[in-house]
């Protein structure tokens, strides 16, 4: 039988980080666990720079086979969604960059409608835009990625949510002044990193949704997740029981069980941050 060749974008590659390689070595386990049922594989990474909405076009072409990427209802039209939440909602779970100055009008912050008196930064294809307004927050799509960090420490008056395994690795490349991480609040809201196969492989989403409850019912899912990297590091700087959770809905998943889940999996890792946070 020839082995099973499965193409992923090496996002690793073209950010020039390693926050990503937690989801081929996911991809990787999911795969090593179905072996028997569906034979060898080989994994073969694409280097090519791709947005996550060319994603969608490029596996219909047939470039990839598989990537990564926030489920939208509207996406799991596009690609076979492989529903198991990689990251236990951690994407959904955001801490602000800002400029350090703001950090005292920041601390008087209550709650959402708090924060209109500042503008969030986000991508122009990033599901976190609809999410964010729908909660009644400020966004700006303006300033390209690239510059985003350099326009923060420039300018006050906006934040950049970024997710906790983003943000403090991201602010090591970007050393300046006036720039930090604030201190007080976090936002929440359903959100989930699903693997995305194309329409014309279903047996690989079938392979690789076979796979991963194999690797949760066994452990080894829990064990690459705690096991990786900078997830339990990232999660200690981020002190979360110190925070204000500001929990928001998200309108781009319309089933309910499937909020209720990642919820549930965003609330184990706040109880766990917290045991951790307050042990003696």
């Amino acid at each position: 039988m020839a082995a099973d060749n499965v193409r992923y974008v090496d996002v690793n590659h073209i950010l020039g980080t390693r926050n990503n390689s937690y989801f081929p070595e996911l991809l990787n386990l999911a795969l090593s666990k179905t072996q028997q049922e569906y034979g060898s594989y080989k994994l073969e990474a694409v280097t090519a720079p791709i947005t996550q909405n060319r994603q969608f076009k490029e596996i219909d072409k047939g470039t990839v086979d598989v990537f990564w990427t926030m489920t939208t209802t509207a996406r799991e039209q596009q690609a076979i969604a492989v529903p198991v939440p990689l990251m236990k909602g951690l994407y959904g779970m955001r801490l602000l960059a800002i400029n350090r100055h703001d950090q005292s009008v920041f601390d008087t912050i209550k709650d959402l409608p708090d924060f209109n008196g500042y503008i969030a930064l986000q991508g122009a294809d990033w599901p976190d835009v609809t999410i964010l307004q729908a909660a009644g927050l400020k966004v700006s799509t303006e300033v390209e990625e690239r510059y985003r960090y350099t326009f923060l420490h420039l300018n006050q008056g906006f934040y950049y949510p970024r997710g906790l395994t983003e943000i403090f690795a991201e602010m090591e490349r970007h050393p300046h002044a006036d720039l930090s991480v604030e201190r007080k609040h976090l936002f929440v809201y359903p959100a989930a990193i699903y693997f995305f196969v194309s329409h014309a492989r279903p047996n690989l989403a079938e392979r690789l949704t076979t796979g991963l409850n194999k690797a949760i019912a066994d452990g080894s899912f829990d064990r690459v997740f705690f096991d990786f990297e900078g997830h339990q590091s990232w999660i200690s700087q981020a002190r979360l029981s110190q925070r204000t959770v500001h929990w928001m809905d998200n309108p781009l998943i319309s089933d309910i069980p499937q909020k209720t889940r990642i919820r549930a999996l965003q609330q184990q890792l706040l109880d766990s941050a917290n045991r951790v946070d307050n042990r003696p």
